[in-house]
This record gives structure tokens, sequence and C-alpha cells, in this order.
């Protein structure tokens, strides 16, 4: 778990470290406002007291609630990330940071509907930095290949699915780039993109995928 948890270049050569603590954090910012390093700590202050819990609730799908919480967080909810941080935030390095932050999952900062997204993230951030395997990035699907042939399974890389091999219904295999087959014992279990996987599986293709892709 990093410290720093990330850090961002600035134009002029300096940079913005975001530390795995709101005071550390909130000193850095205090370089460029003391205001917003002020209201900073107050939002995570009101994130983790408050808006978390309804954040949670409103993540798994259950109602919102009608508490002073829940109503907090639909009404912070509701804006777009861009309004928020401008609204809250006066100084342009502060606002970067946040916009950056509430852009991880790569939603329109301009959306309505995201407006918890820069105070969410960046709270992740701080209590667990950017959680990185020992080692890098590489060793987590080295773990996960290795744990996968100690269980009589098989890795193979350059292998790129093709087309997947459908009977009476049933997917039963594949077929790789280059012409290899390989049957499927059990199931065939595909991350392929929707918008992608009707023409891996051909004319065997069910109805409801293929209008689904469209």
């Amino acid at each position: 778990y990093t410290e720093p948890a990330a850090v961002l270049p600035l134009e002029d050569g300096d940079s913005f470290v975001l530390h795995r603590s709101a005071e550390g954090t909130a000193e850095e910012i205090a370089r460029f406002s003391r205001r917003d390093a002020a209201r900073f700590l107050e939002m995570v202050g009101e994130w983790n007291s408050v808006l978390k819990s309804a954040h949670r609730r409103w993540n798994a799908g259950l109602p919102a609630g009608d508490d002073e919480g829940s109503i907090a967080y639909e009404a912070l909810r509701r804006q777009s990330a861009w309004d928020v941080v401008h609204k809250e935030f006066e100084h342009e390095v502060t606002r970067r940071v946040l916009l950056w932050m509430g852009f991880a999952t790569f939603q329109p900062p301009t959306r309505s509907g995201s407006g918890a997204l820069p105070i969410s993230i960046t709270s992740g951030r701080l209590e667990f930095g950017w959680a990185t395997p020992m080692g890098g990035s590489g060793a987590l699907p080295a773990a996960l290949a290795a744990l996968i042939e100690d269980h009589g399974g098989h890795v193979m890389v350059d292998s790129a699915v093709s087309r997947i091999l459908v009977s009476q219904g049933r997917a039963h295999g594949v077929e790789t780039h280059d012409g290899r087959r390989i049957p499927a014992r059990i199931a065939v279990v595909s991350s392929a993109h929707l918008t992608t996987l009707p023409g891996t599986l051909g004319a065997g293709a069910p109805e409801g995928l293929t209008a689904a892709a469209a």
C-alpha cells in the first residue's frame, strides 16, 4: 500500500503529492490554498462520518434511506464532479487533483451523478494508497497463472480466440487465431466485450445477445 498514494506533476516543474493521510494531503494543499486545505479536511470528515455508509448502500443497490446522511449523500451524488470541485475549492491545483481522482472510474467529470466521486475515490487513496502487487503489476497475473498450474491447469499466451465453437446451443470449445481447436470439458468462460461476442459466436449467438450488442 503505497506512500505516497499518488503524485501529480505540474507544469512549472513542481508536483502535488497525495499522501496516505488527510492531514498530510491537507498540508500539501495548503501550499496552494489554506482555504482549500481546511475545506478538504472538512469534506473528508463529512465523508467518513455520514456519507460513506450512504455511498455503500447506494453501491449495493439498497434503498437510500431518509436520514440526514442519506439525504446529504444524494444531494452530493446527483451533481457533477466538475460542479462540486469548482464550488468547494478555489485553487486550480486543488481542483485538478480532485477531478483527476474523480475521473478514476472513467466517468466524464461533467456528467450529473458523478458528484461523490472526487471525495469518495480520494478517501480510498487516503486509506489504502494505490494498492500495488509486490514485485510490480506483472506479479499479479504471474501469481494467478501459478495458481492455475498448481491445480493442474494450463495457461496459454499469444493464443487469441477467433471463434467460440457452438453446438446445439452450447459452447463446447474455442478456436484460436492460428487454427488450433481447444475443447471445453465444463464451460467456456469469456471476458470478451459484449459488442464483439456475437461475432465470435457466429450463427450460434443467441438473438437476445445480438440485440443487446446492437
